[in-house]
C-alpha cells in the first residue's frame, strides 16, 4: 500500500464490514475514522470506513 500511496500524497480510503479486516488493515497503516451501524433490526450490520494517510 505505502509503495503506492505515499509517493501520490494522496489519502486511501476503504469500508468493511469484517472485524478481522480491520484487524489486517490497521497493521497496513489504516486508522478507523467512523464506525456504524448500518440498516433496521436483524438486517443490521457495522460498517468501519478507514483512512491511511501517506
Amino acid at each position: 500500500m505505502s509503495d503506492i500511496v505515499v509517493p501520490s500524497g494522496r489519502n486511501a480510503a476503504l469500508a468493511t464490514q469484517r472485524p478481522e479486516n480491520v484487524t489486517f488493515s490497521s497493521r497496513l497503516g489504516f486508522e478507523v475514522v467512523s464506525e456504524e451501524r448500518v440498516g433496521f433490526g436483524e438486517f443490521s450490520f457495522r460498517n468501519w470506513i478507514m483512512l491511511f494517510r501517506p
